[in-house]
């Protein structure tokens, strides 16, 4: 009998492992292989088609390239009615926005032979000074947003425009950036793989627009929209010697949509334009009444900026509405300034519950930011570094409604100045 019961015991110990044997589990195996970042190019290329007096000049004349080795300007023999025509192409691989600067950096007399002696008797060619020669002010330039076939027409944009010397200060000029771009007129970077284009003319004496009509233009040699006259010219720029630095620049426009290409100045002034006028009812529950519910009225204020405003004068102000609201815009971007930047003006005839405002800022319109939740009567609003500029308020009422009368319209606007930091 017990060695029956071995023989079992061995039989179901083999059985076991027979089964562990033969099992198996479901699976898979996914593989995301090479994940890679890789940093984006931002190059700025430029090429040049140049025309001297209507003759292409070959030495001012290049392809798609950096700019290191390239002259824009060079002409080593002018002669007054001299005059050229470029056209500079801008090229970027991602969205870009583009500066230039153009710095003068010599305006020499050089020598004084006997012509120009006569006509500029003041000449010394044997001092150190580089900028004492005539050349610069008689060099006049047009810059104008081209289509690409440099000549100047109707519906092209010109954007600079003066002699060289006035022109030529190193100032940065914007082509294009979050509030200005040239080809467009509304702001904006240059699109990735599409060429922009500048015109650029110049003439040795006095150069006057003469621009073909709106899609017109052939070539310079044919008609350049430009007209130089250099015949009042004398002697007293003879062997004057003019040089001149040119800079472009290129910024990233992704995660960048407030880049400015120059420091803004800020101009104190009130609000000029309104947008979005969500006026709300009164307490009770009616419209507004007519003569507060313009809101041009809410621009400038007549009030003096203090309480009360006895008498309130109908028809100066805008109510709101409780949790009404309005967008007043600046026609140039207001800086963030040391200081406040903005008083808002409220009109309150006499003892009355605290009106409130919550007051937003945008460079764009559309993006707004916070610069004061609650912001009582005739109150100062600073942008305190949560923007570079700001081109647009929101106001929106937050009054305590419960606190006020039922035929109480809520926030009373009377005026949105910018003061640029000039409150104590």
């Amino acid at each position: 009998m017990k060695r029956f019961l071995l023989s079992l015991l061995t039989i179901g110990t083999v059985g076991a492992l027979a089964f562990g044997l033969s099992s198996a589990y479901f699976s898979d195996t996914e593989t995301s292989s090479d994940n890679t970042f890789i940093a984006g190019v931002l190059d700025l290329k430029i090429d040049n088609t140049s025309y001297y007096n209507g003759v292409l000049s070959a030495l001012t004349t290049w392809t798609l390239d950096d700019l290191a080795g390239h002259l824009f300007f060079n002409f080593p023999d002018l002669k007054p009615d001299d005059e050229g025509e470029d056209t500079i192409s801008l090229h970027v691989q991602n969205d870009a926005y583009a500066c230039m600067s153009i710095t003068a950096t010599e305006n020499d007399d050089v020598t004084c032979n006997e012509p120009e002696l006569i006509d500029d008797p003041d000449c010394n060619a044997i001092d150190q000074d580089l900028n004492d020669g005539e050349l610069g002010d008689l060099l006049e330039f047009i810059f104008w947003a081209d289509d690409g076939d440099n000549v100047l027409e109707t519906d092209e944009r010109v954007f600079k425009e003066g002699t060289a010397l006035g022109l030529f200060d190193g100032a940065v000029w914007t082509l294009a950036d979050s509030l200005t771009n040239i080809w467009n007129g509304v702001g904006g970077p240059i699109l990735a793989g599409q060429d922009e284009y500048i015109g650029k003319a110049w003439c040795y004496g006095t150069l006057t627009k003469d621009p073909v009509g709106a899609g017109q233009g052939v070539s310079p040699t044919v008609d350049p929209g430009v007209n130089c006259d250099g015949t009042a010219l004398n002697n007293a720029s003879q062997t004057d010697n003019f040089l001149a630095d040119i800079q472009f620049t290129a910024e990233q426009a992704r995660n960048n949509p407030d880049f400015i290409c120059a420091p803004l100045e800020c101009t104190p002034g009130f609000a000029d334009g309104f947008q979005d006028n969500n006026q709300a009812l009164r307490k009770n529950g009616t419209a507004v009444l007519p003569d507060r519910s313009d809101p041009n009225d809410a621009l400038i204020a007549e009030s003096s900026g203090t309480n009360p405003d006895v008498p309130v004068i109908p028809g100066t102000f805008f109510s709101l509405g409780f949790g009404g609201s309005l967008v007043v815009s600046f026609s140039q971007p207001i800086p963030d300034e040391p200081g406040d930047d903005f008083q808002i003006y409220e009109v309150t005839g006499g003892t009355y519950p605290t009106e409130l405002v919550k007051v937003e800022g945008s460079t764009n319109g559309t993006t707004w930011v916070v610069l004061d939740t609650a912001l009582a009567t005739d109150g100062f609003v600073d942008i305190n570094g949560q923007l570079s500029f700001v081109k647009y308020l929101r106001l929106t009422d937050v009054s305590n409604i419960a606190d006020f009368e039922a035929e109480a319209d809520a926030y009373d606007l009377d005026g949105v100045e910018a003061i640029c930091g000039g409150s104590d």
